[in-house]
């Protein structure tokens, strides 16, 4: 019998994207679309990818388990690699922000 998959999902932003010192209540992040989510087994084995829609948004799935996502950004974008456990008590998507760089 097949084990059944448990979906998660979230989403990837990047910031800062404004020039200059940011200003307090003016958002300066934006969603990163178009990049490839790789959920990763304890060996670092892809078992599932997705591409972030226009709006940062993702979904994968997967059997129950322990798993790492990695957003495979360009060179200059650094995402923090998250850890995460299927099935996810929170149902809540999975904010990932990564760090542009800009200063």
């Amino acid at each position: 019998m097949a084990a059944t998959p448990h979906v998660l999902s979230g989403q990837v932003t990047i910031g800062p994207v404004c020039a200059g010192p940011q200003r307090e209540g003016v958002p300066c992040s934006a969603p990163l679309a178009a990049t490839e989510v790789q959920l990763l087994d304890a060996t670092g084995g892809i078992v599932a990818r997705a591409s972030t829609d226009a709006a940062g948004r993702f979904t994968v799935s997967a059997a129950a388990g322990p798993y790492r996502l990695h957003v495979k950004a360009i060179k200059l974008i650094r995402c923090p690699q998250t850890d995460v456990l299927l099935p996810r008590a929170d149902a809540a998507p999975l904010v990932i922000d990564c760090d542009s760089g800009m200063r």
